[in-house]
């Protein structure tokens, strides 16, 4: 689905990109929590730390929009009939493994708090927000319940317009937060 152009756009742009259609991303706040102690809205509303959150996708080039005002990088696809997931097990896995060599340079920078910079390898937090539509992976709910397992906490952004896969996810699992953005 990705040219190698888009490929090497994403890669620019910060995007780690996890098998087919996932991708991983630090986020601003994370980078911030390690080295001012600055924190994002979801500190002070949910309490949860920016440095132990991971930022990711699981529908990296898909969406059912193609908004004027989104910031993300790609023109969206529609979904094809044949594409082939990759399964919600690797992509946790992989995400998790990506955003820890993602991170692995802030234990060396001087100007690192260190203690948080160790909590970082132990995440606590998955927010399914990083780019595309995540309610169009149809493997969602187990991908949630494979970060419940692994005593994580979900985030799941949604631009709302797949309603029918938001209420099939009180069969497998429902995420801790739930945004739908408009």
């Amino acid at each position: 689905m990705l040219g190698e152009n888009e490929r090497a756009l994403l890669r620019k742009q910060g995007y780690h990109l996890v098998g087919a259609h996932s991708a991983v991303k630090p986020c601003k706040w994370l980078v911030e929590s390690i080295r001012t102690g600055g924190e994002c809205y979801k500190h002070q509303f949910y309490d949860i730390q920016s440095h132990r959150c991971v930022q990711c996708t699981p529908a990296l080039q898909f969406c059912t929009h193609s908004c004027l005002f989104c910031w993300r990088v790609l023109d969206w696809d529609a979904v094809p009939k044949d594409f082939k997931w990759n399964e919600p097990s690797f992509v946790a896995s992989e995400i998790l493994r990506e955003h820890l060599r993602i991170i692995s340079g802030h234990g060396g920078n001087a100007g690192a708090d260190m203690k948080k910079a160790k909590e970082a390898w132990q995440p606590k937090h998955v927010a399914l927000s990083l780019a595309g539509e995540p309610l169009l992976y149809p493997y969602l709910g187990e991908l949630i319940g494979e970060f419940h397992k692994r005593k994580m906490t979900t985030f799941v952004v949604s631009n709302g317009t797949l309603p029918e896969r938001m209420r099939a996810l009180a069969e497998t699992s429902l995420p801790t937060q739930l945004y739908i953005s408009m």
